[in-house]
């Protein structure tokens, strides 16, 4: 899940940059809004966009991924520390996450408290909109099918935003405002889509304007927008008429010439963009080293026993002990089991406790099995350098296996083992 949340940052941060360098300035509006749509909707579904054979042909080396070891010497607490390692390992990160989802459908509930308390004093229904008065106001914004207009604007104000806000209207922008709401409760912790956001906001109001001064004029437009009492409450999901902060790039929107046509040839760049993050997403390799997320082999015996290797090898490397075992499944799991039983043995859980955190303590070591069967190239991270240099220590005293095997050839093998033990406070 980590990755693919950082996969999402990745892509969403490029499609931003290469709006704002080459489609932001243009007037290609109808295109820009569909730019952001897009991507935003893309970078989603891109990390799972996968191209086997990519991924196939580049690794070197085969990775196994063994089950993780809880060190202790006792099955009744290595159940009760596996019990304890879920718990806080993985449903915690979970726990935030439905609480930050929460909390963000709770805020937009208060935005449409918000936008519902607004005091009305009429309500004059057309054909296409209804338009709604608001009591002691100048607010002018819409949303949906409606307009809203303070009693306190004057009569050509009130002419002049009207044909404004019923752009808003006909496009159906608040569907796309509406769409970034709702990712911003799923992905509540992604600033991107706050930008995302802005940048639609801002892109409404300069095909709003630029519609709105065509039939009016440009220089009574000006006039307007100058002359306008900035009062609004800016609700995230509401196009406003009266955007303060927007109100100097829309006058420089309203002045640029159009954009030529072959400007929209920019757009390509899309192509070899999403061409190297699938690239990129197909050789993204969750199985880096010092791997952390093996949750899903902890989680059960069944998953112990099928520790199943990143390409399938015609023997699997094996201890000394697994000699005679033909069948390659049974080799991985006798290879598993023994290299288990070995780090578990020597693992000095009793000297290390001093240097332990109370609680659950994981390491994550990475080796390799060379073509001549040696250990070799043993990596750790934990919370504390002694637990890093005692776990290299016992998984460099493994001794020699029985390399592995492919198509006829010795083969260098990657391990990935996490090593849990826990410290009662």
């Amino acid at each position: 899940m980590l990755y693919y949340l950082i996969q999402i940052l990745i892509f969403q941060t490029l499609f931003l940059i290469i709006y704002d360098i080459l489609h932001k300035k243009d007037t290609f509006f109808s295109l820009n809004r569909t730019y952001l749509l897009f991507t935003s909707t893309f970078s989603l579904v891109l990390p799972f966009i996968k191209i086997k054979s990519i991924k196939q042909v580049i690794p070197e080396e085969y990775i196994i991924n063994l089950p993780a070891l809880f060190a202790n010497t006792s099955k009744t607490d290595s159940a009760l520390y596996s019990k304890i390692y879920v718990v806080l390992e993985n449903h915690w990160l979970g726990i935030i996450y439905i609480l930050g989802i929460c909390l963000s459908i709770i805020l937009f509930i208060v935005k449409v408290y918000q936008f519902k308390k607004l005091k009305k004093s009429s309500v004059v229904k057309f054909p296409n909109y209804k338009l709604v008065l608001l009591d002691n106001s100048t607010e002018a914004f819409s949303f949906w099918n409606t307009v809203y207009l303070g009693t306190l604007l004057s009569e050509d104000k009130k002419a002049q935003i009207l044909i404004h806000e019923l752009v808003h209207l006909k496009q159906k922008h608040s569907l796309d405002l509406l769409w970034f709401e709702l990712l911003k409760i799923v992905f509540w912790w992604n600033p991107l889509l706050y930008v995302y956001q802005n940048r639609m906001i801002a892109l409404h109001e300069y095909t709003a304007d630029a519609i709105a001064a065509h039939s009016i004029g440009k220089k009574m437009y000006y006039k307007q927008l100058l002359n306008i009492t900035f009062h609004s409450n800016n609700i995230s999901f509401t196009n406003y008429f009266f955007n303060h902060s927007l109100l100097k790039k829309r006058i420089i929107m309203l002045q640029k010439s159009k954009s030529k046509t072959v400007a929209r040839y920019k757009y390509l760049a899309l192509i070899p963009m999403i061409i190297s993050m699938i690239l990129y997403s197909s050789c993204f390799n969750e199985d880096t080293p010092l791997k952390e997320d093996t949750t899903a082999s902890e989680k059960s015996s069944s998953a112990e026993a099928k520790a199943i290797p990143f390409m399938k090898l015609d023997t699997p490397p094996a201890p000394q002990n697994c000699v005679g075992l033909s069948d390659p499944d049974a080799l991985r799991k006798c290879a598993s089991e023994e290299i288990k039983k070995y780090v578990n043995v020597n693992f000095n859980v009793e000297g290390m406790k001093s240097y332990a955190k109370p609680g659950v303590n994981k390491i994550y070591v990475r080796f390799k099995i060379d073509k001549t069967g040696n250990i070799t190239n043993v990596q750790a991270r934990g919370p504390a350098p002694e637990l890093e240099e005692e776990a290299k220590r016992v998984v460099s005293s493994i001794p020699q296996m029985i390399p592995a095997e492919h198509q006829g050839k010795k083969v260098e093998v990657a391990f990935s083992l996490p090593i849990t033990f826990a410290i009662q406070e």
